[in-house]
């Protein structure tokens, strides 16, 4: 990481805090920065389908 990059990205940090949860144009869950439109780091591909198949496994469990 450059020094713009980490300062971009801690000023980010503390002073803007909010943004919406997203996919980005990768199509990975990501969030986004309301203020100034950076993006965090993306959920990793296999975590994302681990937590999706933990909440659909939990969904089935429930009594109707």
């Amino acid at each position: 990481m450059n020094l713009k990059v980490t300062l971009t990205s801690w000023w980010c940090d503390w002073f803007h805090g909010g943004g919406i949860i997203k996919r980005d144009s990768a199509d990975r869950i990501n969030w986004q920065c309301a203020k100034c439109g950076r993006w965090a780091d993306p959920v990793p591909v296999d975590v994302e389908r681990m937590v999706v198949d933990q909440d659909i496994d939990a969904a089935m469990k429930e009594p109707k």
